[in-house]
């Protein structure tokens, strides 16, 4: 009598199986590097497309001021589009478009600022790093003064707001006051103690969690006489001139 030399029935099936999974698999990996490719193409594509606008600077900006804001731009792709798990395809297939129509017509500030509204309509993490990466000041005209903070382009969504070296005064931090900064910078400018204030009190009654940095000679001599006071606040840090930087939960 021969034996059966033909594997089991469940064997059989068992091998079938891990066959299928395998097949699965290799498919689902293939799929995948393609996305990904297809993926790193549409944002390499966006990213020539706002480099090109580096050759049309309009007559009423700088080239500096322009060449840094095109480049900013164009690096926050690099940033924002990392990898789809960062963002989502949709919404980078949706931006190359938009590059397309826009580099049609007259550019200027307001173009860049255009495409970082776009940046925004991403998912998840992009979207949070196309808010953190905005630079107001640099894609703003200037020069910048309290009645133009009443109308800043983003004030309502950005962190980090630039206002060195402004005309902007006491007056003009009230227009702050209901922004989610979390970064102010002041050096060289007209505000003291009556704006400080004022800015710290719109941000401490909205979220004790926020950070906010302040850069001004006068100011900074003020805030460090009362790190107590301010850490009563909620506030975290503080750094500027004659504070260096001194964290407020280690004083307080």
């Amino acid at each position: 009598m021969t034996a059966d030399r033909n594997p089991p029935r469940v064997l059989r099936y068992i091998m079938v199986f891990i066959g299928l999974v395998l097949v699965a698999f290799l498919i689902s990996v293939i799929a995948h590097v393609r996305t990904v490719r297809h993926y790193n193409e549409r944002a390499g594509y966006a990213k020539q497309q706002v480099e090109k606008l580096k050759s049309r600077c309009p007559k009423n900006v700088s080239a500096e001021k322009w060449d840094r804001g095109v480049d900013w731009t164009s690096n926050a792709i690099s940033q924002i589009y990392f990898s789809p798990s960062h963002g989502d395809l949709e919404s980078l297939e949706s931006l190359c478009q938009f590059l397309d129509q826009e580099t049609e017509k007259d550019v200027g500030l307001k173009t860049l600022r255009s495409i970082w509204d776009e940046y925004e309509k991403a998912r998840g993490r992009s979207q949070r790093l196309a808010l953190r990466f905005r630079d107001i000041r640099l894609l703003t005209e200037e020069p910048v003064t309290d009645d133009d903070l009443v109308d800043l382009w983003s004030l309502d969504r950005c962190l980090y707001l630039d206002l060195n070296n402004t005309a902007v005064t006491d007056a003009g931090m009230r227009h702050l006051a209901d922004s989610r900064l979390e970064s102010l910078e002041l050096w060289n400018t007209k505000v003291g103690d009556a704006g400080i204030k004022l800015n710290l009190n719109g941000h401490s009654n909205k979220d004790p969690q926020r950070n906010p940095v302040f850069f001004n000679e006068k100011s900074s001599r003020i805030l460090e006489k009362k790190m107590r006071s301010l850490a009563t606040r909620g506030l975290k840090g503080v750094r500027g001139l004659g504070v260096a930087e001194l964290w407020i939960r280690s004083v307080g």
